[in-house]
């Protein structure tokens, strides 16, 4: 074995625990590169206010993380850290070098594996759960194994940088960090521009235009880049929403990718569209269920056999995190002298790995000196707190238990030395300015020219209330112009070609849900309105039976409940009504409707503008303000603001969605929806005898067509003027044929299945729905009643045109939906 990658602390000595540096204040005051803030941050009226605008700008952007499943607020602090240009420069060579050094190692031992032959424990490979041995045989072009890495760094008391951790696997955090910059550049501008702060735009177009470059490489002309997402459901979804609208790249989840005869395919509305380049933000072992992690859903069968054969490249390669781990720490320095002819410029804390001899017995020696991790644990970014690097993995631990843990199983274990983390003041609504520990994360991305340094990072820093972070300030000695925006292109697009059949598919029930929504809200306003005693409707008495048989048809009541309410009373009907609106247990309640919205929305987050995001935010939070409503009046109220928020969402939608594929299927979602909602209320409430005229006026409120009925007729509704309104009248955007001719001209400019008929069974469909309707005559379908008071010929109309709907749904969702997808119900 050759010594030059054997660890190189000294096992004679460990850094006592010492008070940690002060990164602000040095033993002459406020240190040189920090004092172009010192009277901002002796100002508590600029701090209170900077806290409060960028609280107001997080909610804005609606920047969140998830915990368990509940998306929790991000938390950045109004105080900028600023780092010293000198240090910078060291930390940029340190950091360039451990990544070229990484790289190599990551080739060697999915390549030649010479290293493990002879320099190092071939433990460090086969004990280690993150190396891939199905992933031996890929290779990038040039070698790159590691396209984007990152670095956990701590300064220890004498002032010096330390690499706590290595980030080779899918690096996190790099949306947050440039969300950061976006906010703390927007709420102080002018400081911004005085301290003359790198930009990190630089940083991103090169990391996207090397990327680009690698995909273009490929066999494949005009092949897609996409990024690789676990979903919405996983800690991370905002960043990989955020990179991949920022950098231009879709975001895809492993069931929109298809492997045929070892190429990558995206499932788009047009078909198969091959994909040169996969940036990976998910597991290396969760990339292929068929070679790797068999459980898994998260990638792509035959993913790992598409790159090994050169049609794929994938950023980072799959198994990178074999490096990212503290069993590795101790032989860097060796390794760097062997692979690269270079002494280590930036060396990591003194850590003994156990699964050698001399370490071993050490650590059991110092066990009460040492910091116990896990050899090859590996954390996120929002599972890593600060202090992660100051305690023990194992602290639960009985002492002894512990020990025999160790003997037993030693290559899983490592101690490191104990450090005080420096420290950085933060700003404490209540207490004011403190101290605390910060660890530093700086990202480097390959490009042609070797690896380049982001001019910014991020710092988290330990609190009480839990790890907050700061936004990395690098002042240069002339400002950076560049802004924060992608390289411009030449090439112009004018249509989303490449939506996947999974985002059509959650576009299409965004629609639904957001039409169901509304019907449900103005349906309930409607019926709170008349037992208030409020507006027009409350003028005129409506039978229990009709509320409760509409309640019913609509699938917010059950059978047996209505029931029970008609043999009660009128308070019953109400009471059913409050537990529809405010219980969240439910399932025919509100809140239940509105979570389905919630969570659709969440699915196509990178697809809706920030307003828009924050408005379906503040539509769905409302449940949670049910605890106000304590009468009539105010449950009326919450409704009338409900509908509010509705119709800004659907402004946003209408006025700044792009008339793509996607917005195509989000309003093919809600015209069918509403179509389905205008039938249902027109059978209950028009299609049986005795017609009370209190039924018509309850028909044109809850489908908003009151003030349009009035201007036209100027009088007290009949069956006639209203069905024609409501069933024909195609410039009324609530009428059904309106919804009708609105999907014939949606999916005439929609891909379509084939070319040999002239029309698709989608259009056939709608043009038989449109030919009912244009053709039937109000006067039959309002007189013509038989025997049991029915009104036949309105009522079978009704029953063809809602055949006809979820005729078109189903033809929609076989043209256009991966059938592999779950259906929803």
């Amino acid at each position: 074995m050759s010594q030059s990658a054997s660890p190189t602390p000294d096992f004679g000595s460990i850094a006592a625990k010492a008070t940690g540096y002060d990164e602000f204040r040095g033993p002459d005051g406020i240190r040189p590169h920090w004092q172009f803030l010192q009277p901002h941050v002796e100002d508590r009226a600029w701090i209170r206010l900077q806290d409060a605008r960028i609280s107001r700008l997080l909610e804005q952007s609606a920047v969140t993380y998830q915990v368990n499943g509940a998306d929790r607020p991000w938390q950045l602090d109004g105080l900028p850290y600023v780092i010293d240009p000198l240090d910078w420069s060291r930390l940029e060579r340190g950091l360039q070098q451990r990544a070229r050094l990484l790289n190599a190692i990551v080739g060697d031992f999915y390549g030649s594996q010479t290293l493990l032959r002879g320099s190092l424990p071939p433990a460090l490979a086969f004990a280690n759960p993150n190396y891939l041995l199905p992933a031996c045989g890929y290779h990038p072009p040039d070698n790159v194994f590691l396209n984007l890495i990152a670095f956990d760094l701590g300064r220890t008391p004498d002032g010096q940088w330390r690499v706590l951790s290595n980030r080779a696997e899918a690096p996190s955090g790099l949306g947050y960090a440039l969300e950061n910059r976006m906010i703390m550049s927007r709420s102080v501008p002018d400081l911004f521009g005085r301290g003359s702060i790198a930009r990190l735009a630089h940083f991103f177009r090169d990391y996207s235009e090397s990327l680009k470059s690698l995909a273009a490489s490929s066999l494949v002309s005009d092949a897609l880049t996409v990024i690789l997402s676990a979903g919405p459901e996983r800690t991370n979804d905002f960043e990989h929403t955020f990179l991949g609208r920022y950098l231009g790249f879709p975001v895809v989840e492993g069931a929109d990718l298809t492997v045929r005869d070892e190429r990558v395919y995206l499932k788009t509305l047009e078909g198969l569209k091959p994909v040169n380049l996969v940036i990976r933000q998910i597991e290396s072992a969760d990339s292929d269920p068929m070679e790797l992690r068999v459980h898994s859903m998260l990638g792509a069968p035959g993913l790992l056999r598409a790159a090994a054969s050169g049609h794929l490249l994938v950023a980072n390669a799959i198994g990178s995190g074999v490096v990212e781990n503290e069993a590795i720490m101790g032989f860097l320095p060796g390794l760097c002298e062997q692979i690269l002819g270079e002494s280590l410029e930036l060396p990591s804390l003194a850590s003994w790995w156990c699964g050698q001899t001399d370490a071993l017995e050490f650590t059991i020696d110092n066990l009460d000196s040492l910091v116990i991790h896990s050899a090859f644990g590996r954390k996120t970014l929002l599972d890593t707190r600060v202090t992660t690097y100051l305690s023990t993995d194992f602290g639960s631990w009985d002492r002894d238990e512990l020990i025999k843990r160790i003997r037993r199983s030693p290559y899983d274990f490592v101690g490191r030395e104990q450090v005080a983390l420096s420290e950085v003041p933060y700003w404490h609504r209540e207490q004011g300015w403190r101290n605390a520990p910060m660890t530093l994360r700086l990202y480097l991305a390959a490009t042609p020219d070797g690896y380049s340094l982001l001019p910014g990072g991020l710092v988290r820093v330990a609190t009480e209330q839990g790890d907050i972070s700061k936004d990395v300030w690098l002042p240069r000695e002339q400002g950076d112009q560049t802004t924060l925006l992608p390289a411009a292109e030449t090439t112009t697009r004018r249509s989303d070609r490449d939506l996947t059949s999974r985002t059509a598919d959650d576009l299409f029930w965004l629609g639904r849900y957001l039409e169901r929504t509304e019907g449900a809200v103005r349906l309930y306003r409607s019926l709170f309105r008349h037992i208030s005693g409020e507006g027009e409707i409350s003028e005129r008495p409506l039978a229990l039976t009709i509320l409760v048989r509409l309640l019913t048809s609509m699938d917010y009541l059950s059978p047996a409940r209505a029931r029970r309410a008609i043999g009660s009373s009128r308070r019953a009907v109400e009471q059913e009504l409050w537990t529809i609106l405010f219980d969240p247990e439910s399932d025919d309640g509100l809140a239940r409707v509105l979570a389905n919205l919630d969570r659709t929305a969440e699915h196509v987050r990178e697809r809706l503008s920030r307003d828009a995001w924050r408005l379906f935010e503040k539509l769905t939070s409302v449940p949670e303000l049910s605890w106000q409503v304590h009468t009539v009046a105010d449950a009326v109220a919450l409704l009338d603001d409900l509908v509010e928020k509705l119709s800004g969402v659907n402004g946003q939608i209408h006025e700044n969605m792009t008339r793509g594929h996607g917005w195509r299927m989000l309003d093919s979602g809600r015209r069918l929806e509403r179509s389905l909602y205008v039938v249902r209320v027109i059978r209950e409430l028009a299609t049986r005898e005795p017609l009370a005229l209190e039924s018509l006026v309850l028909l044109l409120d809850v489908c908003d067509s009151t003030i349009t009925h009035r201007a036209r007729y100027q009088s007290d509704p009949s069956l006639i003027t209203v069905l024609d309104l409501l069933l024909v009248d195609n410039s009324n955007p609530r009428a059904i044929i309106h919804q009708i001719e609105s999907l014939q001209a949606h999916f005439a400019a929609m891909p379509q299945p084939t070319e040999e008929r002239s029309l698709s069974d989608i259009e056939r469909v709608l043009l038989t729905c449109q030919s009912e309707l244009a053709l039937a005559d109000m006067e039959k379908l309002a007189e013509v009643i038989t025997r049991k008071g029915v009104r036949t010929h309105l009522n079978r109309l009704l029953n063809r045109v809602e055949k006809n709907v979820h005729e078109l749904h189903s033809q929609i969702t076989g043209t256009y939906f991966d059938p592999a997808l779950p259906r929803r119900l």
